[in-house]
């Protein structure tokens, strides 16, 4: 009876083995499959998990998901930062901004500068001023009539001195021009080089006067500034402040 029993144990051993690994297939339905590699194969970096207690092997730190991500954000970051800072450039600009007023005449501007003076401070103005030039001309003459004038002409030739009949000024008729400037300094210095050859009886004359006008710039005016400079408008001959002209120096 122990010899049957044992053979029947062997037997029911070997057909649990050969039904375990799928030899009887075709007999019977096969076990489940307990492997399951596809779990194997759809790991991420399996060789960067570590038990407890495990000491890290070199190279295989955990790069949580996501971490690939940090240069975009840094450069994310980076450019919120010059977003922010062309912001504020921005707001500087529209809060505070370079204002002028004029031209005005010399005795406009010595109104306008007491007024200024009590109504600004010290350091948040200054005056500009403009100069139009003038015409300047080195004349000889009036002679009596045209045939005189025009034989004193020829008599500068040999001096070299270029002399032209000054025409449609009546008050410089019959006469001539030895020279125009628009710098007094050189009219001067040309009519020094004349007298120097002898020619005593040229002079300078004044065609158009210079013109002196002044401004007055405000360089950083900030709201507040700005609402007050447009209040003193009255009293400065009417003329309010306006932004500066470009290419002027601030």
């Amino acid at each position: 009876m122990l010899r049957v029993l044992l053979v029947l144990l062997l037997l029911a051993n070997l057909g649990f083995y050969a039904w375990s690994h799928g030899l009887l297939e075709g007999v019977v339905s096969a076990p489940p499959n307990q492997r399951e590699p596809e779990r194997l194969r759809d790991q991420v970096r399996p060789e960067a998990i570590r038990l407890p207690g495990e000491t890290p092997r070199p190279g295989a730190a955990l790069q949580l998901p996501g971490a690939g991500l940090q240069p975009a954000v840094a450069a994310d970051t980076g450019a919120t930062s010059a977003a922010l800072t062309g912001a504020a450039s921005a707001a500087a600009a529209i809060t505070t901004a370079c204002l002028e007023s004029g031209h005005f005449t010399e005795a406009e501007f010595t109104t306008a500068r007491a007024v200024l003076r009590t109504q600004l401070p010290a350091d948040a103005w200054r005056p500009i001023l403009h100069e139009k030039a003038g015409v300047f001309m080195l004349y000889l003459g009036r002679f009596p009539t045209r045939d005189a004038m025009q034989r004193r002409q020829a008599e500068l030739r040999p001096l070299g001195v270029k002399a032209e009949e000054v025409l449609n000024s009546p008050g410089f008729e019959f006469g001539l021009s030895l020279g125009r400037y628009t710098d007094k300094r050189e009219a001067e210095a040309g009519l020094a080089a004349l007298q120097g050859k002898g020619l005593r009886a040229a002079r300078l004359v004044t065609i158009t006067p210079p013109v002196l006008t002044y401004s007055v710039r405000v360089p950083a005016a900030d709201e507040a500034l700005q609402s007050q400079l447009q209040t003193l408008k009255p009293r400065l001959n009417g003329r309010g402040f306006s932004a500066c002209r470009v290419g002027t120096a601030a």
